[in-house]
């Protein structure tokens, strides 16, 4: 009878069997132990529909949809069951799924939430088997957790980075360092860095970033952003330096930057914007014909208006006084509309309504 609490595929064919045992050597309390049997049946038989479309559908969204529904022991098993059950699902996906990171997030997120020790072990066999830098990652800011000792994160990090540099790694290494020992910590690691790697320009915007925001040091933030242009003229850097300007409120650094430098989108984007909802209209004229004047000849594919001309000042200009709401119902709905076939005058109900008198009975009604 145990085996008719496991949702498995022959489920009924053990029902029958059990059936059949009761009623050839237990028949008088056959029928009353059958009653209490199919209870346990019928729950089993029902989780198991409801499980068996993700494991014979194997994907990793089938992977985490099992999971979330095991996790509301559905079973009622006890917790040593329980935990064993859940235990035995998250490794059957992580040896389905090898190459896939996803599984053994799930996994090790079960077991940070159990205190299990299995945790390191567990993504260093995984990172050896998927290759992922999101696992590394998250192995490194589990060890940055644990206790007061900065020397294993930090050597951890640095070996990595020593294998194979990735600003990924880097970005990541100096946030731990900010959070476990501050903002003097993460100074000595972006010098650490600098000197001995080839950092990117993602590294010097969130050094000038935190250097504003966790020191309120602004001539630091705007000095590292300017080294960080100097190094890299062709990066996105002066985009994102640009609106880091806006965003801290320097109004007359943030145009002077937009003028000398070349333009994105989005930066087009934002100064068209900024312009029109606390600029001058004078201002706002001058950047729309600037921008029109840029892309006179050739549209611009990175511009999710792409058009020039007339049209495309049209769309700006319409677009920021929207403030990005819609304004008009959609042309399809009047297409349709107008689509229908004309209603003959004496075939129209309302017509032959006489609305005055409708608003006169409605005043004599007594609610």
């Amino acid at each position: 009878m145990r085996m008719l609490h496991i949702p498995i595929e022959n489920l009924l064919e053990i029902y029958n069997s059990y059936e059949e045992f009761e009623n050839e050597f237990n028949r008088p309390n056959a029928r009353r132990l059958l009653g209490e049997v199919m209870q346990i049946y019928q729950n089993s038989f029902k989780i198991y529909n409801s499980t068996i479309g993700f494991i014979t559908n194997p994907s990793i969204e089938n992977c985490a949809s099992l999971i979330d529904f095991e996790r509301t022991n559905p079973l009622n098993l006890d917790d040593k069951n329980f935990m064993e059950r859940l235990d035995f699902i998250y490794r059957y996906f992580i040896a389905i799924f090898y190459k896939n990171e996803e599984p053994v997030y799930f996994y090790v997120d079960h077991l940070l939430n159990c205190n299990n020790e299995k945790v390191k072990l567990v993504l260093e066999k995984s990172i050896i088997t998927t290759t992922s830098t999101f696992l590394k990652i998250y192995l490194g800011k589990i060890l940055s957790d644990q206790g007061s000792d900065v020397t294993p994160f930090k050597n951890y990090f640095l070996n990595l980075l020593n294998e194979e540099y990735d600003d990924v790694l880097a970005l990541n290494f100096l946030n731990c360092a900010l959070k476990k020992e501050g903002l003097e910590a993460f100074r000595r690691m972006f010098i650490k860095l600098k000197l001995n790697f080839t950092i990117g320009p993602e590294i010097y915007k969130y050094v000038a970033e935190t250097e504003f925001y966790t020191g309120n040091n602004k001539k630091t933030a705007y000095d590292i952003f300017s080294i960080g242009q100097e190094t890299f003229p062709d990066s996105n850097l002066s985009e994102s330096f640009f609106h880091f300007l806006l965003s801290v409120g320097d109004e007359d650094n943030a145009k002077a930057l937009f003028k000398k430098s070349n333009k994105t989108m989005r930066m087009w984007e934002t100064m068209s914007k900024y312009e029109y909802l606390y600029g001058g209209d004078v201002q706002y004229k001058e950047l729309l014909n600037e921008r029109v004047s840029v892309y006179k000849t050739e549209k611009n594919e990175e511009d999710e208006l792409n058009c020039t001309g007339v049209l495309l000042k049209y769309k700006l200009f319409s677009k920021n006084l929207s403030f990005g709401l819609p304004m008009d119902h959609p042309k399809e709905i009047y297409d349709f509309i107008f689509s229908l076939p004309p209603v003959n005058f004496t075939e129209d109900f309302f017509c032959a309504i006489d609305y005055d008198k409708i608003q006169e009975i409605m005043k004599d009604i007594k609610l």
